[in-house]
């Protein structure tokens, strides 16, 4: 991590997208222990072990995927490398959820607020997931944006529970 990036105000994770990872590799688990008591043939645990390594990958590759601002922008940092999209080059900021027409199902966020950049580059945009991160660091986040782009429009309705009204400009 560098220095830079740890200047930073870094969104906190949550446990939230892992929990039915563990379910699952529980119950396979189970299973497996399960037919091989059965069989009285103990080899088939190697199979637990192998969906084991499987989420130890997945959760590795998960656990690289950072949200973070400064006084310049917002960054992302993900397996594929980093992304910066700077206040002045925000175009919108919107709340979105992925399906499988959009062609990137299972490589974004599910569920996710998008800060896009610059108009003409498609890919300049940083995702923020609404179960990776803390509900309240997300707020804190599109506060920090409302400051620095009070022209946009900011979808407050997903982390509504974590602001106030004085916060989002209702009385």
């Amino acid at each position: 991590m560098t220095a830079e990036f740890r200047s930073a105000v870094q969104l906190r994770r949550t446990f939230t997208p892992y929990v039915g990872l563990i379910f699952i590799n529980a119950a396979t688990t189970l299973i497996i222990v399960f037919i091989a008591f059965k069989a009285n043939d103990w080899g088939q645990l190697k199979w637990s072990f192998l969906f084991f390594a499987i989420w130890g990958v997945y959760i590795l590759l998960a656990l690289r995927y950072r949200v973070s601002w400064d006084q310049t922008g917002v960054t992302m940092c993900a397996d594929w490398g980093k992304r910066t999209v700077e206040y002045s080059q925000i175009s919108s900021v919107r709340y979105e959820t992925a399906s499988l027409a959009d062609g990137h199902y299972g490589t974004r966020p599910f569920r996710r607020i998008v800060i896009r950049g610059r108009r003409q580059n498609p890919k300049d945009y940083v995702d923020v997931s609404l179960r990776h991160f803390e509900p309240k660091d997300i707020a804190a986040l599109l506060v920090e944006i409302s400051k620095h782009r009070p022209d946009l429009a900011i979808p407050w309705k997903p982390v509504r529970r974590c602001l106030s009204d004085e916060t989002i400009g209702r009385t």
